[in-house]
């Protein structure tokens, strides 16, 4: 526990008490998740075990280490306490009988404060720990955004971590 708190702290600001809190609403979620798809059936141990084994998102992508699993949203994304509270609340409130077809509207959080500006670009930094493989591989994925959404990103190596920007690194998830 320590280490991810030490690397987490190090990439994405998190306070202590932060992870466990993320963790425990994203257990909530998930038994939500499960009441919505199961009923009144038990929501069991064995389910919550579940959510701290190791994930592979695809066959191209690592496992995700055990550790990391139990703090992270849909395998791979790394949630600050207040945006898991925004998507246990949303999923809340969605009736159970609504299953309808097709893709709905979908907001990840409406807090204005929480979304990049579409009128500059999204700020982005390479972390040490990727080879060049990897950053290359990262270029040809922001290229693809920029021409498939209204999103532009600029990569500005030396910004301050107090500014709002995308780190690419290394890591476990």
């Amino acid at each position: 526990m320590k280490g991810i708190f030490t690397k987490s702290s190090n990439h994405f600001g998190v306070e202590e008490g932060n992870l466990e809190s993320v963790e425990s609403v994203l257990l909530k979620l998930k038994k939500l998740a499960h009441q919505r798809v199961y009923g009144d059936r038990e929501f069991g141990h064995d389910a919550a075990e579940d959510s701290k084994k190791p994930v592979a998102i695809s066959v191209e992508q690592p496992t995700v280490a055990k550790a990391v699993s139990p703090y992270l949203f849909e395998g791979d994304i790394f949630l600050s306490k207040k945006q898991a509270i925004s998507i246990l609340k949303e999923a809340s409130n969605i009736p159970v009988n609504s299953r309808t077809r097709g893709r709905g509207r979908r907001s990840f959080d409406s807090s204005p404060e929480s979304k990049w500006p579409i009128t500059a670009p999204i700020k982005y930094t390479f972390h040490e720990s990727l080879d060049f493989f990897a950053i290359s591989n990262i270029i040809k994925a922001i290229r693809y955004w920029e021409n498939v959404t209204c999103l532009t990103f600029e990569n500005t190596p030396g910004i301050s971590d107090t500014e709002d920007h995308i780190e690419f690194f290394q890591g476990q998830g």
